[in-house]
């Protein structure tokens, strides 16, 4: 595998890193970050990927790489997603627009479909571990805690609230004031599954989604 094939990838995981970090830690990326990363790598990746396909092929490639931040986007107006999350996908799409010779998926949507389905996978356990700390009730994507334990939690939200546009503490404060419990789910950092995604997008663009 030749350096115009992995080096478009290496760069983005590269450039994912720290935003990764952050939303790990702060769910919150700044804006600038992917900015300044993503259109560094992307310059490049199109000349590596220059190399590989014609110009109007890659033109096709980059247009059907906008499905995946689309999506996002239409999640994030839903309220189900951040405008961070759009920002990274948008990032990823254009910095990965074409899939290695022989694969037939687009990176970006390979990509973002691994880390939501991640994402999904995750939130049971991250719930059933929160329930066990805090002495709650698990449901499986939920738990159920009192509200003297509920403003324990960090990056927890009621079930019903916007975790986009509030901060958590308000959230609860607002669902505790007529009750003693309340229902929460977590508050998930889509950039870090994003970053996990990566490796393994690319490993199946090189497998199951390779054309013989």
């Amino acid at each position: 595998m030749g350096p115009p094939l992995w080096l478009p990838w290496a760069l983005t995981a590269a450039v994912a890193i720290y935003p990764a970090v952050l939303d790990a830690q702060y769910r919150s990326v700044p804006e600038h970050l992917w900015y300044l990363g993503a259109k560094v790598v992307a310059v490049i990746s199109f000349i590596a990927y220059l190399g590989l396909y014609p110009l109007r092929l890659l033109a096709a490639f980059y247009l059907e790489s906008l499905v995946a931040p689309a999506a996002v986007a239409l999640a994030a107006a839903l309220g189900f997603m951040g405008a961070g999350d759009v920002w990274a996908s948008l990032a990823i799409a254009l910095m990965i627009p074409a899939p290695p010779p022989g694969s037939i998926m687009p990176p970006s949507l390979l990509i973002v479909l691994l880390a939501s389905l991640l994402e999904v996978a995750a939130r049971p356990i991250v719930a059933y571990i929160k329930a066990r700390q805090l002495g709650g009730r698990w449901e499986g994507l939920k738990v159920i805690l009192s509200c003297g334990n509920a403003h324990r939690t960090r990056w927890w939200f009621p079930v019903g609230s916007s975790a986009v546009s509030e901060s958590p503490s308000e959230a609860i404060a607002r669902a505790c004031s007529n009750d003693s419990e309340v229902v929460l789910e977590p508050g998930m950092p889509f950039v870090t599954f994003i970053l996990i995604a990566l490796p393994l997008a690319l490993l199946l663009e090189l497998t199951l989604f390779r054309v013989p």
